[in-house]
């Protein structure tokens, strides 16, 4: 674990997106910090994750085939999850960080990112 990063040991991160390579990146940086991380390539895929497997934060892309990172949040905004801390990323400027905030989300980073510095939106949002 780096000791640069906060630490986030013991915590489930769920990164929802349609790239792997993009769901690899973010997962490096969080799995430096001490995360476990669970990966899903849609909306309707990650709300199954959500309901079988612990989770304590997710970051999802908006833009993905079978189930889009807004329906995901809706799903969960509607279920007992309802208080799960969620991220939104995307590379396309069809949201903003008002709108996102407004439909649940806790904020919204635009991609191209740095994976480490969603580190303190995690740390901040699960209060460690």
């Amino acid at each position: 674990m780096n000791k640069d990063f906060p630490n986030i040991s013991g915590k489930s991160i769920l990164i929802v997106d349609d790239e792997e390579m993009i769901r690899e990146f973010i997962a490096y940086e969080l799995t430096e910090a001490g995360a476990q991380c669970l990966h899903a390539d849609n909306g309707v895929a990650a709300f199954e994750i959500v309901n079988k497997d612990l989770v304590d934060f997710v970051i999802s892309d908006v833009r993905m085939e079978g189930g889009s990172g807004l329906d995901l949040i809706k799903d969960l905004k509607n279920s007992k999850f309802a208080d799960l801390p969620i991220v939104l990323i995307s590379g396309h400027l069809d949201i903003d960080l008002k709108e996102a905030q407004q439909i649940g989300a806790v904020t919204f980073v635009a991609k191209p990112f740095a994976a480490k510095d969603l580190l303190p939106i995690i740390s901040k949002h699960l209060k460690l």
